[in-house]
């Protein structure tokens, strides 16, 4: 293209001439051979995004049709751990547990037979020791049509307390927030389970020790929020935890868990 050196004056800036007669421009093979290309990304990425919205879209239908089943939830999980590579298998060591589990977070009233004292109104304790499953377990039930939950882990929540103080306390007692979507069954709130509950240590802030998960716990359960917004995993016995975190601590645990316990052998070995 011929370059001119002419200055052009501000009328002709903002209201230039359109030239007559615009000259054909041809491409080379090499400049076709790369608007293909870029005309396919194009293309493949509105596919993607097409069928990522026809995906979403399918997922609210599902999600309009709940209450789900205890197998509709069970087949949702074992989907999951096919696709999302959970180091975790379902085996007679802990079919009962994820039998359990399905009813629970499907909301079937057959979950008060699964076990004594069993409520949909109460949290979960997931108890066992080292390398048993229970986070993995958790993880997998956390988008579930009964009560979404997030997964925090109990030393981190000490941690965070030891650099910013009572605030942190009052931001674990409350639910969680959140847009409704797919991802958490389009809920508005959902609840938390403290993974690893016990392996945390007493914090300090501006001089005062506090026993940070016994306190949000006591909060939690004094605040009147529902006991299933709760959910625990710990590897210590309920003679262990009354022991960490008192006698008062125990007693409200008693009313806002339904205690399952893990066994087998250790997963992670």
């Amino acid at each position: 293209m011929n370059r001119t050196n002419k200055v052009l004056s501000l009328e002709e800036l903002l209201l230039p001439k359109v030239p007559s007669g615009l000259p054909d421009y041809e491409l080379t093979e090499e400049e076709k051979q790369a608007a293909i290309i870029d005309a396919q990304a194009k293309k493949k990425a509105k596919v993607q995004y097409d069928l990522e919205r026809q995906s979403e879209w399918q997922w609210e239908q599902v999600m309009a049709e709940l209450p789900w089943k205890p197998s509709q939830l069970l087949t949702f999980a074992t989907w999951k751990l096919a696709t999302e590579q959970f180091h975790f298998d379902i085996d007679a060591e802990n079919h009962a547990a994820v039998k359990a589990l399905s009813l629970y977070f499907s909301g079937s009233e057959k979950f008060a037979s699964a076990g004594k004292g069993f409520s949909l109104k109460k949290g979960l304790m997931i108890c066992g020791d080292v390398g048993r499953g229970k986070t993995t377990l958790m993880k997998l039930f956390r988008c579930n049509p009964h009560k979404t939950y997030t997964l925090i882990n109990c030393r981190s929540v000490a941690d965070e307390f030891a650099v910013s103080g009572e605030s942190v306390l009052m931001r674990y007692t409350n639910p969680i927030k959140t847009i409704p979507q797919p991802a958490t069954f389009l809920q508005s709130e959902i609840g938390i389970c403290f993974d690893d509950f016990g392996v945390e240590e007493l914090k300090k802030s501006y001089g005062n020790t506090v026993n940070v998960l016994g306190e949000i716990i006591m909060n939690r359960y004094d605040s009147g929020l529902p006991h299933n917004f709760t959910h625990i995993t710990t590897n210590h016995t309920a003679e262990e935890i009354e022991a960490k975190y008192s006698e008062r601590v125990r007693s409200r645990m008693r009313e806002m868990f339904n205690m399952i316990v893990l066994g087998g052998p250790d997963r992670r070995c």
